[in-house]
């Protein structure tokens, strides 16, 4: 069941068998804990976590861009295993701002996740096994499920952001404007005032040359 093939199938016929059987071994050891051996009761009950728990655990205290490169550099978009040049892995995990990118990579070979083939003078990574692929495929999945979701709400946060940067830009300048229409108005009823004043000066002044020369005449009558 492991390897992905039906529960009587023959050994012989099992891709891989050696390298899948040394790291079935190393996990089944790992997860047996104080146990004298690996019992098939342990197998039956952890079979189906065992490539899982070894999928996940090849990448802790590695950064996430190492996890993107296998999963988006080393299968394909139909779930097929690829392969990348050593030289490639290294400029893109470089780019990526991977501390060291040649121990990362060594670190995922070193614990069996991905292999070392030499075609044409160059080094190419793949994953090590094909029943791995199905993990790789979903964890890819996912990851691109939840990258999309919280794009989305990040988008949708930016717009609520901008929805209330303008609505404040829009009571701003309201303010504003208010605030103008009371400035003109003030200034108009001081005008009005100022006017008055003057109309009132003027008023009286025509009074006092109209009293003064009514004096006069009267003086000048009598």
């Amino acid at each position: 069941r492991i390897a992905g093939a039906p529960a009587h199938t023959p050994m012989e016929e099992i891709e891989a068998v050696p390298p899948l059987l040394s790291l079935l071994c190393d996990e089944l050891n790992r997860e047996r804990g104080d146990a004298p051996q690996i019992s098939l009761q342990l197998v039956q009950e952890r079979h189906a976590d065992i490539l899982q728990n070894f999928y996940e655990r090849s990448f802790v205290d590695w950064p996430p861009a190492l996890r993107r490169l296998v999963e988006d550099r080393l299968v394909t978009v139909g779930g097929h295993r690829s392969s990348l040049a050593w030289e490639d892995a290294q400029a893109e995990l470089d780019e990526a701002d991977v501390e060291n990118p040649n121990e990362a990579l060594t670190s995922l070979v070193a614990c069996r996740l991905l292999s070392i083939e030499e075609r044409g003078r160059l080094l190419r990574l793949e994953l090590t096994l094909d029943v791995l692929t199905p993990l790789v495929v979903a964890s890819r999945d996912s990851r691109r499920q939840r990258e999309r979701v919280e794009l989305a709400e990040a988008e949708s946060l930016a717009a609520l952001e901008m929805a209330k940067k303008e609505k404040r830009e829009k009571r701003r300048l309201r303010t504003l404007a208010i605030a103008a229409s009371a400035a003109a108005l003030l200034a108009f009823i001081a005008m009005g005032f100022a006017y008055w004043g003057m109309e009132r000066a003027k008023s009286a002044e025509q009074q006092a040359i109209e009293g003064k020369a009514l004096n006069m005449f009267q003086r000048a009558s009598g």
